[in-house]
């Protein structure tokens, strides 16, 4: 007999009927099933050669062993699943809050600035950066995933220490040529 079963198996000598002794071995089923469960044997075929146990007698009394392998698989993946879920919805709550805290900033800036413009450019020119903004963040809350369908890191850009970039938005004339001809950057 093999040493890889000498733990789970017992080998016994019996006499038959008819007066010839047999050699009958008999398995620890239950310790198999866990070692085959937990293993990492393609299939019962290879778990019984590993094991030096003969197929049909393995077969035989192992028919469930795929099956509850199985269902014990499918447990564990539904499992990591829901740790996975768990952990996407906090980073999408997290980016959700900053984008929330950058989105109440440019609104304050505007609230804030509108009344205090020398010209009706400035003011034109401080609106425009703002919804260029406020688009843009937009943009991140509707595409926050890749094409796998995973959640991508958002990238929070133009906002700073409370303060508008505006050099990348507007040209030194307005855009859409409202300014007066006197007025200037």
């Amino acid at each position: 007999m093999s040493e890889n079963v000498l733990n789970s198996a017992q080998e016994t000598t019996i006499t038959t009927q008819k007066g010839r002794k047999k050699r009958q071995t008999t398995y620890d089923w239950d310790a198999l099933r866990v070692e085959y469960i937990k293993g990492a044997y393609k299939n019962r075929y290879e778990f019984a050669k590993a094991k030096g146990i003969p197929q049909k007698t393995l077969y035989r009394n192992t028919k469930d062993w795929d099956k509850e392998r199985k269902r014990l698989a499918e447990r564990e993946l539904e499992k990591i699943a829901d740790e996975v879920g768990k952990e996407i919805k906090k980073g999408i709550i997290h980016y959700k809050d900053k984008l929330e805290a950058i989105i109440d900033r440019v609104t304050t800036h505007i609230n804030e600035n509108v009344l205090e413009f020398n010209t009706t450019g400035e003011a034109i020119r401080s609106l425009s950066v703002a919804l260029e903004k406020l688009l843009e963040i937009e943009k991140l809350l509707n595409n926050r995933k890749d094409e796998d369908g995973l959640i991508v890191e958002i990238e929070t850009v133009g906002v700073e220490d409370d303060n508008l970039e505006t050099d990348s938005f507007v040209n030194e004339k307005d855009r859409d040529g409202l300014l007066d001809e006197n007025e200037t950057n």
